[in-house]
């Protein structure tokens, strides 16, 4: 998550070779919506379940990441997983890489969550906000924002 071009870029090409599983063809409509959450800040429940991002398109290519979390009240484990397609529409044959990590409060930086997380390349901070309704999920690494809706 640290930089969207370099993964972008990695499973892009990582999908000119082949490989990978099909696309999710299911639109978010079609999908049933979860409860809201409502938790205090530094209550790692919340973050728990399946989040998806938009298609995030990159010059000839595109990438749909999914974070796959669970969760006790004070930490997150989990993997950030990537399909990487050759087109900008997010679907076809994909490429697909599984990041794991693991991500734990550190203090409200105004209106949003400091996150210690750590992956096999260090550790880092991130900030994250959630919708009103707790349906979105927003994470900032540093350089690149990136918006996922809960499944």
């Amino acid at each position: 998550m640290k930089n969207k071009l370099i993964l972008i870029a990695l499973v892009t090409a990582l999908s000119a070779c082949g490989g990978g599983g099909g696309g999710d063809d299911a639109t978010a409509s079609s999908r049933s919506q979860p409860a809201p959450i409502v938790a205090a800040p530094g209550d790692m429940t919340k973050y728990a379940g399946t989040w998806t991002s938009t298609c995030i398109v990159e010059g000839q290519g595109s990438a749909r990441m999914t974070l796959i979390l669970g969760v006790n009240d004070k930490s997150a484990t989990g993997r950030l997983v990537t399909d990487g397609y050759n087109g900008s529409v997010c679907g076809g044959q994909s490429a697909q890489l599984s990041i794991p990590f693991s991500a734990t409060y550190v203090e409200m930086v105004g209106a949003a969550e400091k996150l210690a997380v750590a992956e096999s390349g260090g550790t880092s901070t991130m900030l994250a906000t959630f919708s009103a309704d707790g349906r979105a999920l927003t994470i900032y690494d540093g350089a690149d924002t990136f918006t996922f809706t809960k499944q």
